[in-house]
């Protein structure tokens, strides 16, 4: 642990100039391409740097954590939300992958129809920009915290009235990031509630020989996954172009704090990534494997619903539904592990032994 991230606020501040120098909050604007007139936030806190966007439901793009990249990229790149195609698996064309995109809020997984309306894959929300957006660089006691907030509306005349408040946070020289997000009903009326975090890991992390620990009960295939790959459903093979997507339901047992954990390890680079959530706000876990050469990543799926689409979710009597001018809170957190030995002690201290 580098000791100038150690120091408290006093004895910093005395050594720099603008806190700015070591760790801060900057707003960006991407000038070129797809992306042309997307505003987001670079957020710094001297060993993770990381995006958010603001103009994409304030997800999560790259991060970088002592240099290194965690996230994957999509061959998408970041695109604005104006490129969303609504209808069918239009989604994907405008997926951009980085460490957070968010799906909901009225439907996740499969395009259906349920009654007059079309459902595209996994919802409308991660292409809807943020409002009332505002950042802050602010002294907790000894401690220099970063944050991020807005929120964001799903809305339309008849239908469903929703608000996504989001804030993101970190602190100088940690190595986690907190997202906490309240959807709240404006309506009169009932409304279907969907949502998961799509979290998207990619190379260096994700390579052969790296492999993932949790606390797993029940294990099931989703469509397409055969019972060969299930049973190795913790291990990255190399890139294989004749390896379809994956997706695999994995039932997470809580640990001894109540939360639910799920690591990701590449032990040759000496890197990991978790996730930690509460099984009652998430009570769903799947893994999305894309292992396809010129593709290659490993996703982590915490919802409240399945994969089908809210049709199938509502005929079998799964579909949650949030009552007028209710709220519901979603919290995670994501961490960042350099370091057999941080690694290996994460694992015993959160485990309970050895990996």
């Amino acid at each position: 642990m580098r000791a100038y991230l150690n120091l408290k606020k006093y004895e910093l501040l005395r050594k720099v100039g603008s806190i700015k120098q070591v760790a801060g909050i900057e707003m960006i604007s991407f000038m070129d391409g797809r992306a042309k007139g997307v505003q987001g936030f670079d957020v710094r806190n001297g060993r993770l740097r990381f995006t958010v966007l603001s103009d994409r439901a304030l997800d999560i793009g790259q991060v970088e954590f002592d240099g290194i990249p965690f996230a994957w990229l999509s061959p998408v790149g970041y695109s604005s939300g104006y490129f969303y195609e609504p209808e069918a698996d239009g989604w994907q064309r405008n997926f951009s992958g980085g460490l957070l995109t968010t799906c909901g809020l009225t439907q996740v997984g499969e395009p259906c129809v349920d009654g007059s309306e079309q459902l595209g894959l996994h919802g409308r929300i991660s292409n809807t920009p943020a409002s009332q957006v505002a950042y802050a660089e602010n002294w907790d006691g000894e401690t220099l915290v970063l944050s991020v907030k807005g929120k964001v509306g799903q809305t339309v005349l008849f239908g469903e009235n929703l608000e996504m408040h989001r804030t993101i946070t970190t602190r100088y020289g940690a190595q986690t990031i907190q997202i906490h997000d309240r959807v709240i009903n404006q309506g009169f009326q009932p409304a279907p509630l969907l949502f998961l975090y799509h979290i998207n890991l990619g190379f260096p992390l994700v390579d052969e020989h790296s492999y993932l620990v949790c606390s797993a009960g029940n294990v099931t295939a989703w469509e397409g996954t055969s019972a060969a790959n299930l049973e190795k459903f913790d291990k990255i093979p190399p890139p294989d172009q004749n390896v379809n997507e994956e997706v695999i339901h994995v039932d997470l047992q809580p640990a001894e704090d109540q939360y639910c954990y799920a690591l990701l390890v590449n032990p040759n680079e000496e890197l990991a990534f978790f996730i930690k959530f509460r099984k009652q706000q998430f009570p769903r876990f799947s893994i999305w494997k894309g292992i396809r050469e010129g593709v290659y990543c490993l996703g982590f799926e915490p919802s409240n619903c399945g994969l089908n689409g809210r049709l199938h979710e509502k005929e079998n009597g799964q579909l949650e539904w949030l009552a007028p001018f209710a709220e519901r809170h979603f919290e995670a957190e994501f961490g960042f592990l350099q370091s057999t030995a941080a690694i290996q002690k994460f694992i015993e201290v959160t485990f309970g032994g050895p990996a």
